[in-house]
Order: structure tokens, then sequence, then C-alpha cells
């Protein structure tokens, strides 16, 4: 007689023995490697969703910046703001500026919506929950890549011509992304018990706006200096810009290390988020 294989045997560490130090992290990647068709679902719902719910679907993710652009082009043909724009023509220095502000700005205001209401999911299913805020995060990356698509035409239209090193302009938003996914998780842990944290995003986002330079350059010297230098969305952008009109990268050391700074906030808002969702689920409602 063959024998009879047991049923496999699941083994549940206490949470202390690995809460701290690197080796949570394999851990961590191994849930989240194994929930990866589950991110796909999700990602391929909420689209599908969007697409069959609403008669311009993706259409409505650009109509905010685009809206943000033609504002600012106006006022400045009305001679009533005069932005400086490095000498490049300002619709293609502002529309890149608007379509890259809109995808950190989405990566915050998604991912913090994206646990409440999710109770079901969270305290029922057993998959990693930050699948739920990733997945949030993608549906902005695809919005993202519609709002190249507008952008290209946009500089084809204005007969503007980019440096070759646009094909490395996409490294430049690396610390939007990882600071955005860092700070998303963190913002979605907070809206479960305090859903202020939704309605107060929108009041720190505006400032945050024209304090970056989206729709024009920044002063030089004086504070300007120090806002320039201590906003990663201000070095990240004058990087994209640099390399996509210039050619160059202006300051990489300053890149560098908030590059590296946004890699660390992301994966300690990672472990974070681990440690804490377990404990209020209950909250999801």
């Amino acid at each position: 007689m063959a024998a009879i294989e047991p049923d496999a045997v699941h083994v549940y560490e206490p949470m202390r023995q690995w809460s701290l130090g690197l080796r949570a992290y394999p851990k961590m990647a191994r849930d989240l490697w194994r929930a990866r068709d589950l991110f796909f679902q999700f990602v391929r719902r909420d689209i599908l969703l969007r697409a069959r719910t609403s008669f311009f679907g993706v259409l409505w993710s650009a109509a905010h910046p685009l809206g943000l652009l033609i504002t600012f082009v106006l006022l400045r043909r009305a001679g009533i703001v005069n932005p400086h724009a490095g000498g490049v023509e300002y619709a293609a220095f502002a529309g890149l500026g608007v379509i890259h502000w809109s995808l950190f700005s989405g990566l915050l205001t998604q991912a913090a919506g994206s646990l409440v209401g999710a109770s079901n999911l969270i305290v029922r299913a057993r998959f990693p929950s930050e699948v739920l805020v990733l997945a949030a995060c993608m549906r902005v990356l695809v919005d993202w890549l519609f709002g190249l698509v507008i952008l290209a035409t946009l500089f084809v239209w204005l007969g503007v011509t980019p440096a070759w090193t646009v094909v490395l302009a996409p490294l430049s938003l690396l610390p939007l992304i990882f600071l955005g996914v860092g700070l998303g998780l963190l913002l979605a842990l907070g809206a479960l018990p305090l859903r202020d944290v939704l309605h107060a995003l929108p009041l720190v986002l505006t400032p945050l706006l024209f304090l970056s330079p989206v729709f024009y350059e920044l002063p030089s010297g004086g504070v300007w200096e120090w806002v320039r230098i201590f906003n990663p969305i201000s070095v990240s952008f004058e990087a994209l810009r640099g390399l996509t009109f210039a050619g160059t990268l202006p300051d990489p050391a300053l890149f560098g290390f908030w590059l590296a700074a946004s890699v660390f906030v992301c994966l300690g808002s990672w472990r974070v988020f681990n440690l804490v969702i377990p404990k209020i689920p209950e909250y999801a409602s």
C-alpha cells in the first residue's frame, strides 16, 4: 500500500522573532510574490470597471492636469503671471511638470484611500494587504502612461524636440515613485482609523504644488535655495527637465541623495505597514 502523504503543515512564527532587522524583508518579498496574480487581478478589475462605468474612461485621468495646464498657459498669455520657463516653450515646460505632478499626487491620494472599505478582504482573505495599495499605485502608473501620449502629442504640435537624453528621463522619476509608494503605505494605514487623513491630504498637496517647480522655475538664492534642496519633488523635476530639454543632469549628487532617501522611506514604510496592519483591520469598514 502506498504511503499517504501528510497534509502540508504551516508553521507561524511569533511576529517578534522577525519584527526587526533585515530578515523580515525576504519573507515579505516572498509573500508579495505569491500574491502577484491577485495583484494583477485587482489592477485589471479596476481598469475594466472604470472603462465600463464611465463614458470617457481613462480620459478623465488627463482632465485635471490638462485643466491646470490650460489655465496657466492662458494666465501667462494674458500677462497675469509671468513664470520663467528656462528658455523652453512654456506649454511644453508646464505640460511636462503637470503630468508628472499628477503622477506623484495620484500615488498619494489613490494609495491613501485604497484600504478604506476593504474590511472583507483584509479580515477574511489571507494575502498581503499591501497588494491593495500597490494595485492602486499601478493604476496611477497606467494613467501616467496615457498622459505621456498626450505630452508627446503636445511636443509634436509645438515643434519641441527633446534632447537624446530623454530616454533616461524616466530614471529621474524614481525618487517620486519610491517616495509616493512609501508615503502612500503610511497614509493608507492612517486613513483606516482616521478618515481625516483623506480630507487633510489635499490641504497638504495644494501648497506643495506651488512650492515645487511644476509651472515655473523656483527662484535661486535665499530661502528658495533651501526649498529646492529639501524638496525631493524639486530635485526630481529639475533632473527630469534637464534630461528632457538640456541633455544634462543638473545636480547628480543631490539627486543621488534623494534617490537613496526615497528608497529608504519606501522600504521602511513597507515594514511599518506589515507590522501595524494586522492590528487595525477592524477599522477598514
